[in-house]
């Protein structure tokens, strides 16, 4: 299930939780040690190299204190929704 479209939507999910985690202060180490994952899994889904499963996502949006559809919404830049979700709060 690796086409291009596919492969397209995963870089973009995983430059989104890139953008976030470090809008949060928080290293890809730290994340993994907070959700009892391996560093490099992160590193993986944040390159767009591996699908994270829904319970992670779950775990990242709680975590990240965003609701997991603000993930997914590619018509808002990542930067578009940074700015969003700092001046609207958690779970605006």
């Amino acid at each position: 299930m690796k086409d291009s479209a596919y492969t397209t939507f995963l870089a973009g999910l995983g430059r989104r939780l890139g953008a976030v985690r470090r809008s949060r202060g928080l290293s890809q180490e730290r994340v993994a040690q907070m959700l009892d994952m391996d560093r490099v899994s992160i590193g993986y889904i944040e390159q767009g190299r591996r699908s994270p499963r829904l319970a992670t996502l779950y775990r990242l949006a709680t975590l990240y204190d965003v609701r997991v559809t603000d993930f997914f919404d590619f018509e808002e830049t990542a930067d578009e929704a940074l700015g969003r979700l700092v001046d609207d709060g958690p779970g605006a």
